[in-house]
């Protein structure tokens, strides 16, 4: 597929510049012609498109990414046709680069600890969202978390997860050869994914997890396996610490227990994952540099339920009303 020159139509919107290529598509900058907000376009690759079930699974992609609004998430806006081309707009990060990128740059031995571990907070409290609403990623790795920020400086990334396609191909998988496909990265995927990919849960997300906590950590990847018939083998059995031997017994004791080989022996939810990893950073002393997690994921529903109550005393009271209500809708978020 050749990439599609700036000032190229697209829809309601124009092709600023191409960003990146990757499995199911081409990523580019581009903006609503008419209001002029930016986007980015991700558009199947011309080889899939004129396969129904390819263009399914991007459609789900789509569908489920305009379902998904987290800080910690990249979000999906609509989906556009055009000439028989499919795009999913979506959020535009500027200035990003990729968790992979950075860290070989800027960080080629591992984040210290403590960093590391806050980092994660953050990919745990995007997954835990992703969860709450049936959505298990199925493909978490570092080429598919985003970071803005001054790079540098780890305490002032922003990480976002993008990449949801694999969602879609799990529900609709990929037959070759008479056998269904592993869609994931085989060096972070679960066994069990590697084994039957209609067996994904939220434990093979943590699984994935704890092998972006090994990258935070050392810049290296637990598993070199380079294909899926290696990556297999690897995981029957616990995944080597050799490159963990100078980090503290409680930071490997997060990563042996978010990659137990069965999902039984995992944390059984990325909350679960999170709150392990508080309690480590408070025997850090970093306790009073974290937000409340407990309260985290319910700010959306909490922030809904204070507009409703605006606007219900609106109608009823003016803005006297109104200044009554929210103030009422701020006691109950308290509670």
């Amino acid at each position: 597929m050749d990439t599609l020159a700036a000032g190229t139509q697209f829809g309601p919107y124009t092709i600023e510049g191409y960003i990146a290529g990757g499995g199911m598509g081409q990523v580019y900058a581009g903006r609503n012609t008419v209001y002029g907000s930016p986007v980015a376009l991700k558009i199947l690759h011309d080889k899939y498109r004129s396969d129904e079930g390819w263009r399914l699974r991007f459609h789900l992609e789509g569908v489920i990414g305009q379902q998904l609004k987290h800080p910690n998430i990249i979000s999906a806006r609509e989906l556009v046709e055009q000439d028989d081309k499919v795009a999913v707009v979506m959020d535009l990060v500027r200035g990003c680069q990729t968790l992979d990128q950075v860290l070989h740059r800027e960080f080629p031995e591992g984040l210290p600890p403590a960093h590391a571990l806050r980092v994660l907070l953050g990919l745990l409290q995007g997954v835990e969202y992703a969860h709450e609403r049936n959505v298990v990623h199925g493909d978490l790795k570092p080429e598919n978390i985003l970071l803005q920020g001054e790079f540098s400086k780890p305490d002032s990334w922003e990480c976002r997860i993008t990449d949801f396609g694999t969602v879609g191909l799990i529900a609709h998988p990929v037959i070759i050869d008479g056998r269904t496909a592993v869609v994931a990265t085989p060096r972070y995927a679960s066994p069990e994914h590697l084994y039957g990919v209609d067996h994904l849960e939220p434990r093979s997300d943590v699984y994935s997890l704890g092998l972006i906590l090994h990258f935070l950590l050392t810049a290296q990847h637990a598993s070199t396996a380079r294909s899926v018939r290696e990556a297999a083998e690897r995981v029957t059995q616990p995944l080597p610490l050799v490159n963990l031997v100078d980090q503290p017994d409680t930071v490997i004791s997060l990563f042996q227990t978010a990659t137990g080989v069965h999902p039984d022996h995992r944390f059984a939810t990325c909350r679960d994952f999170a709150l392990a990893v508080r309690e480590v950073l408070e025997g850090m002393g970093e306790a009073l540099q974290l937000e409340d997690l407990s309260a985290d994921l319910a700010t959306e529903v909490m922030d809904d339920r204070v507009e409703m109550k605006k606007e219900l005393a609106a109608k009823r009271g003016g803005p006297r009303g109104a200044r009554e209500a929210e103030a009422a809708a701020a006691g109950s978020e308290q509670k």
